[in-house]
């Protein structure tokens, strides 16, 4: 591999570790918040070709869940903060979560 393309791949997956950290941090929660909701947890369901991730969050309506799905693992994580901040979750609301 020419050494410009090995420096810029390697840029790339830098940023995109980067991004991921941040997301996971701070990022996914803040997006929910953003929209009126506290990130209470997640949870991450490994398949045979693809990953769902399951939120959960407390909104003033009450405890509501959302699912995101995407074919590997750092992309389904980048993909629900990239839905959160954007407002496009589509919440339902946890029918076994008990207030």
């Amino acid at each position: 591999m020419p050494k410009k393309v090995e420096e810029r791949t390697q840029v790339d997956v830098s940023r995109r570790a980067a991004k991921l950290e941040e997301v996971l941090d701070h990022g996914l929660a803040g997006a929910i918040a953003y929209n009126g909701g506290e990130l209470t947890g997640f949870s991450l369901k490994i398949g045979n070709v693809d990953y769902l991730v399951t939120l959960r969050a407390f909104f003033p309506a009450g405890h509501r869940i959302s699912w995101v799905g995407a074919n590997s693992m750092t992309e389904v994580i980048l993909k629900a903060e990239r839905l959160a901040a954007g407002g496009l979750l589509d919440w339902l609301e946890d029918k076994y979560k008990q207030d």
